[in-house]
């Protein structure tokens, strides 16, 4: 072969790109299941641990956190699952999951080290989220994912100008609008 018969004309190039971006955004739009499992989860643990917290006398309130562990593990299984019947596997989406992977273990990090800032953890992990819900809504072309990321910054800086016991009030909202809706709308898209 020679080598101009390897190389792409411009048009080739740019269907070739936009056929890795449609794959890419098939591939996420299955994920709806992820952002509507997390955003149930941590709207209930929020709103678990400030109702332990303000109406009963138990000192441990952070226990309904504990609801993230079968989370973890249900995320595993669904991924490996989603991975062997993956049609196409891009490279965005090997990015794209290496994203989330990245913010999962440093927000498992905040919560094992992070003691010094305990009482600051929804809107630290509000400003973190914001940057893989971005990307992810910028990558398949998803403005309700656009737009949740920036309100997971909205609300993280909000979230620093008020009590700590109203961060487990406020973050729920947060997490509506940042994976529940754009969860929802990514399922209609599926169907």
């Amino acid at each position: 072969m020679t080598k101009q018969s390897d190389q792409f004309n411009p048009e080739e190039n740019l269907a070739f790109i936009s056929g890795i971006i449609k794959n890419t955004q098939g591939n996420f739009q299955k994920t709806s299941f992820y952002f509507l499992l997390w955003g149930w989860v941590v709207v209930l643990a929020n709103l678990g641990h400030y109702y332990l917290m303000v109406h009963t006398t138990y000192q441990h309130p952070y226990i309904v956190w504990l609801i993230t562990i079968p989370a973890w593990i249900i995320t595993i299984i669904h991924a490996y699952r989603q991975g062997k019947t993956a049609r196409v596997t891009t490279h965005l989406d090997r990015v794209i999951g290496m994203l989330w992977f990245g913010f999962g273990i440093s927000v498992l990090l905040l919560v094992i080290l992070g003691m010094p800032v305990r009482d600051y953890f929804n809107p630290i992990i509000l400003l973190m989220v914001a940057i893989p819900t971005v990307i992810t809504g910028y990558t398949i072309r998803f403005k309700p994912l656009i737009i949740g990321g920036i309100g997971f910054w909205i609300f993280g800086v909000v979230l620093f100008q008020v009590s700590s016991d109203l961060h487990y009030l406020i973050t729920p909202g947060a997490i509506i609008i940042g994976y529940l809706i754009p969860g929802h709308l990514l399922r209609q898209k599926e169907q």
